[in-house]
């Protein structure tokens, strides 16, 4: 580290280069490290994603005083890579999306201690709900199909009135509120057992809600 990295307040890892603090930001990297070492901790102790129908939004909560400059966000047509100063390539957070994404109108941003990435899909080529954010499943961010259904619930989205539906829309929104009405009456199975609405959604159909 040159002089004039020292002159900005920060070591040579990015932590704040306070006497008190030092110590103490050394330790929330390596477990933020130790959690996003390719492990599914990753997905349940500091990230968490959304989605609506255009978009992909994940957030990653980051280790006090992470500055703008330590951490850069690559994303092409089909892959993801995060980066931070301290931990390089952050295996828990990269690799290949499950979907094809739109890489000109992604974007992300580090603001308090997290950042937030957007993903932009590509629902011209590729419109389908995601289950998970990686096509690899076992870095632990794949969802059941309950919340799948739940992200695109309350996307808080605007929608076309059932006045504007064609007639066959209008008729599978019926037999949609049939099917509803019947599960409140106890008549259906469980929807993780009813093949139908998993492939409505457009998931695995061998896939068990939680």
């Amino acid at each position: 580290m040159g002089a004039g990295d020292a002159d900005d307040g920060y070591d040579s890892d990015g932590c704040v280069a306070r006497a008190d603090g030092d110590a103490d930001s050394a330790r929330a990297r390596r477990a933020w490290s130790s959690a996003c070492r390719g492990s599914s901790r990753c997905w349940t102790e500091i990230a968490m994603w959304n989605q609506t129908t255009s978009t992909v939004e994940i957030t990653v909560e980051l280790p006090a005083n992470t500055r703008g400059r330590d951490v850069r966000v690559t994303v092409d047509d089909g892959a993801l890579t995060v980066w931070t100063s301290w931990h390089g390539v952050v295996e828990g957070l990269s690799g290949a999306l499950a979907r094809r994404v739109k890489a000109d109108e992604t974007a992300w941003s580090v603001a308090s201690d997290a950042l937030e990435i957007v993903l932009a899909k590509d629902a011209d080529r590729d419109g389908d709900p995601w289950g998970c954010v990686f096509a690899d499943a076992r870095l632990g961010c794949a969802k059941s199909p309950r919340e799948v259904l739940k992200d695109m619930v309350f996307a808080d989205e605007p929608f076309d009135s059932a006045d504007d539906f064609s007639l066959e829309s209008r008729a599978l929104l019926g037999e949609m509120r049939q099917r509803h009405a019947a599960l409140v009456r106890g008549a259906l199975v469980d929807p993780g057992d009813d093949l139908d609405f998993k492939l409505g959604l457009a998931l695995n159909a061998n896939a068990r809600f939680a």
